[in-house]
């Protein structure tokens, strides 16, 4: 009855297999490949890092709407300096075309309150063109 059920393939001894070629797949056969980034150090989600988890998470719990969608479009940097974001920098979103009424997506970008505040010193058409940006 042993033999039945329990066979040698190649150097494996005690194999469990049904048949000549049907056996029983072991854990070590299987490759794991994780797709996820592991979280840094012990971060939490309600920690107050809310630059860390918009970037990570797309529904961050504290942290929602067109803020967290631009913040991760951008990749947590200022458009105007693409300097990174940092915990406690304040954070505007400022129309592209002038238009508060405008919330398109395409037409907002997140500052910082400095950075909006300079932008708004010069003419529109020199920070556009300074930031590389195309709209009209």
């Amino acid at each position: 009855m042993m033999r039945k059920y329990w066979r040698q393939f190649g150097d494996q001894k005690w194999v469990f297999a049904a048949s000549e070629t049907m056996t029983i797949r072991k854990h070590s056969m299987t490759h794991i490949l994780c797709p996820y980034a592991k979280v840094r150090g012990n971060a939490s989600p309600y920690d107050g890092n809310l630059l860390y988890w918009s970037q990570r998470l797309k529904n961050h719990p504290m942290l929602r709407g067109k803020l967290a969608k631009l913040l991760q479009r951008q990749q947590g940097k200022c458009r105007w300096r693409e300097l990174t974001f940092r915990e406690g920098d304040l954070i505007e979103i400022d129309h592209l075309d002038g238009n508060h009424n405008n919330d398109a997506p395409s037409n907002q970008v997140t500052l910082h309150r400095h950075c909006h505040d300079e932008r708004h010193a010069k003419p529109r058409e020199d920070w556009m063109h300074a930031a590389g940006i195309n709209h009209k």
